[in-house]
């Protein structure tokens, strides 16, 4: 479905006035943190495909999702604002393997090959003290239907 298709499609679902909110939680990993570039070496040692599509933003910069730009750029609804919501987890290692076990991407992998990488991710956390602390921002996106 083309991005004009998409726009047209959330506008007639909306009465006159409705609103349109979408939510992304993105990680944000700073660049300068040897946990992280020790996690990215793991990726990349054993799934570099996936290594190559991890989330979170690693130079703070920030691109705003493709269908939030369809929406933006839509006749059919008004500006967009983003507002964010930071906040920060600390993980055990075992608490942090089980959340990567529930992605899909990771799900996804060969039984062996996801064995590995969970293995290696918990190795590099127990080698940095036992716990990662990962920044997060949930990033709101909202904009309302134009008549």
């Amino acid at each position: 479905m083309s991005p004009a298709a998409r726009a047209h499609k959330a506008h007639d679902a909306l009465t006159p006035g409705g609103a349109v909110a979408l939510c992304w939680n993105r990680p944000q990993w700073s660049p300068d943190d040897p946990v992280r570039a020790a996690l990215d070496a793991t990726y990349e040692r054993l799934t570099p495909d996936l290594h190559a599509r991890l989330p979170g933003v690693r130079d703070g910069a920030t691109v705003p999702p493709v269908s939030i730009t369809e929406l933006d750029e839509s006749p059919h609804f008004g500006p967009v604002t983003r507002t964010d919501f930071p906040w920060r987890e600390v993980y055990d290692a075992a608490r942090y393997v089980a959340l990567l076990g529930t992605q899909s991407d990771h799900r996804m992998l060969p039984e062996d090959q996801r064995r590995r990488l969970l293995d290696g991710v918990n190795a590099v956390i127990d080698t940095a003290g036992g716990e990662l602390t990962v920044d997060y921002v949930a990033q709101l996106y909202r904009t309302r239907r134009e008549p």
